[in-house]
C-alpha cells in the first residue's frame, strides 16, 4: 500500500499520514530535511542536503548523520524520503499543501489586471497600479 503523506511548512512543520494524523518532527534535522526537499523541487543532491544540515562538516562524518537521518525517517514515516544514488527525493504521491496552495495562488495573481474589459475611473487607477507593483514583487518565478 502507498502511504500518501502531506507537509505543511507554514507554522511549525508537519506531517499528516494519509489516515490524517498529523506528525511533529522533533528533531531539528528532520524538519530541516523536509523543509528543504519541499523548497528545492523535492530533489536535491546529497552534497547539498548535507550542507544544508550541517554546514560545514567533513563529508564522512555528514554521510554517517545522513544515513542515520534517513533512517530515523524511514522508521517515522515510511519512505516519504527515498536515496536515488546520489540524490534524495521527497517521494511524488507526497502533498506539499500549503506550500503549494500558496503558490497557486501568487500565480493566479501574476500579471493581474483590474477588470481590463471594463473602462473605468480614474478613482480606479490606483488601486490598478498598486496590484501591479505587488505582483511582481511575490510573484517571481
Amino acid at each position: 500500500m502507498i502511504v500518501r503523506f502531506r507537509v505543511h511548512v507554514f507554522g511549525p512543520l508537519r506531517v499528516f499520514d494519509e489516515h490524517g494524523t498529523e506528525h511533529i518532527p522533533t528533531l531539528e534535522a528532520e524538519r530541516t530535511l523536509l523543509l528543504f526537499l519541499a523548497l528545492h523541487g523535492r530533489r536535491v543532491h546529497v552534497e547539498q542536503a548535507m550542507e544544508a544540515l550541517w554546514p560545514g562538516m567533513a563529508p564522512s562524518e555528514g554521510r554517517m548523520l545522513l544515513r542515520k537521518l534517513l533512517y530515523r525517517l524511514r522508521t517515522l514515516y515510511g519512505p516519504l524520503v527515498v536515496r536515488e544514488g546520489d540524490t534524495l527525493v521527497l517521494r511524488a504521491d507526497t502533498a506539499l499543501a500549503d506550500y503549494e496552495a500558496a503558490l497557486a495562488t501568487l500565480a493566479a495573481y501574476r500579471n493581474l489586471q483590474l477588470a481590463p474589459d471594463v473602462r473605468y475611473a480614474d478613482w480606479a487607477e490606483s488601486a490598478g497600479r498598486r496590484i501591479a507593483s505587488v505582483g511582481p514583487k511575490c510573484c517571481r518565478s
